[in-house]
């Protein structure tokens, strides 16, 4: 019971703005806002209650009170590899391999900041 209440305060203090504040710059991030826009960069710092994402095209800062979500890109790569040859070696269908690389290679955000957290 210990572990999972552990657990718990784990998750929601994983979730909080001091979660964003150490973030490492050059990580890639998901930023999704208010309005429902879903931006894709890297890190590029924060000042307080602003977050700057490095896009193709520029610095953009969003403040937080317009950030409902922050997710921090993590490597599926390994994942992707062994769930093939598991696929390959238990199954000869061509498509399933397929299938099952293409989504496991697919990026995957762990979410560190989600608007009312504490």
């Amino acid at each position: 019971m210990k572990t999972l209440l552990f657990l718990c305060a784990l998750a929601l203090r994983a979730e909080t703005w001091k979660s964003v504040e150490r973030l490492r710059p050059g990580q890639q991030v998901r930023i999704e806002t208010l309005d429902g826009r879903s931006i894709h960069g890297t890190f590029g710092g924060v000042d307080g209650d602003r977050v700057v994402v490095r896009t193709k095209a520029s610095d953009v800062p969003y403040t937080r009170v317009v950030v409902t979500r922050i997710g921090v890109r993590t490597n599926t790569i390994g994942l992707g590899l062994g769930m093939a040859s598991a696929v390959l070696t238990a199954n000869p269908n061509f498509y399933t391999p397929i299938a099952a690389s293409v989504n496991a290679l697919l990026p995957a955000y762990r979410t560190v900041y989600r608007k009312g957290a504490r």
